[in-house]
């Protein structure tokens, strides 16, 4: 079989980080990051981010040790080069800490939208989530920075409405 098993997990750090504990507080959520967690046809265990600097994709287990796993939801498989088409050109995307302080506004009800992020040249973690589900879903994101870790959340729970 040439599908990746896909899951999205909501995760945050291990340790106490400034950055994350104001986004989850700014987000009333008890997780920071959204992840995209796949196995690869060979077993490999993979998470496709977008974090820190950029958006990557590193082993799991690299990734577990920095990380906790708050929730891990199920998605349908993809086949192989679907999925590559989907993640190979964001790789290397810049992270967009700008739209991180557009969705702050807008949680703390100052912003009705988020104008400070820049489309989908630069990337936040949910806002990389949002775009594998309109791929993969067929679900419409209008504008993808105005996706923090609550509207993503609400987009997947709607696809298990279906």
């Amino acid at each position: 079989m040439n599908d990746f098993q896909i899951w999205i997990m909501h995760t945050r750090p291990n340790k106490f980080k400034l950055f994350s504990w104001l986004i989850m507080k700014a987000q009333k959520t008890n997780f920071s990051h959204m992840v995209i967690y796949y196995v690869h046809p060979d077993s490999r265990e993979m998470v496709l981010d977008a974090s820190g600097m950029s958006v990557r994709v590193q082993e799991y287990k690299m990734f577990l040790k920095n990380n906790t796993i708050v929730k891990k939801i199920q998605m349908e498989s993809v086949g192989k080069f679907d999925f590559c088409g989907f993640y190979i050109p964001l790789l290397g995307r810049s992270y967009d800490f700008k739209s991180i302080i557009g969705l702050a506004f807008k949680s703390l009800g100052l912003k009705r939208s988020n104008k400070i992020g820049r489309n989908r040249t630069k990337l936040i973690c949910s806002e990389l989530v949002a775009l594998y589900l309109e791929r993969f879903y067929g679900v419409e994101i209008v504008d993808s920075d105005n996706y923090g870790l609550n509207e993503t959340q609400r987009v997947i729970n709607d696809i298990y409405k279906r």
